[in-house]
């Protein structure tokens, strides 16, 4: 949701509101976030939620190599990049983070 820029940098988000956009009880989601944090992804500042950090290139970056090697070691990438829904998806991304200055 934030390398995708669902949620845009500087909005303001609770756990609550995340745990049930995607349908997860609050411990996930307080798990997730603890780690979104220490990958300043969102800034957590006490008694008003969390805010959503700028992300930079290194972020997305890291986040397509994830994707990458999660997809091919389930053996979807060749499915996936024939279908050529990856490189469209990925090149929309970068046209909206470098229209939003990022």
């Amino acid at each position: 949701m934030i390398i995708d820029l669902r949620l845009q940098p500087g909005a303001m988000v609770s756990e609550l509101s995340l745990a049930a956009e995607i349908e997860l009880g609050r411990t996930p989601v307080h798990e997730a976030v603890a780690r979104l944090v220490v990958d300043r992804l969102v800034k957590l500042l006490p008694r008003r939620g969390l805010m959503v950090a700028s992300i930079g290139l290194e972020h997305v970056k890291r986040s397509n190599a994830v994707m990458l090697t999660l997809l091919y070691n389930t053996r979807l990438l060749p499915n996936w990049q024939s279908s050529g829904a990856w490189l469209s998806r990925r090149r929309a991304l970068a046209k909206r983070q470098l229209c939003n200055g990022f």
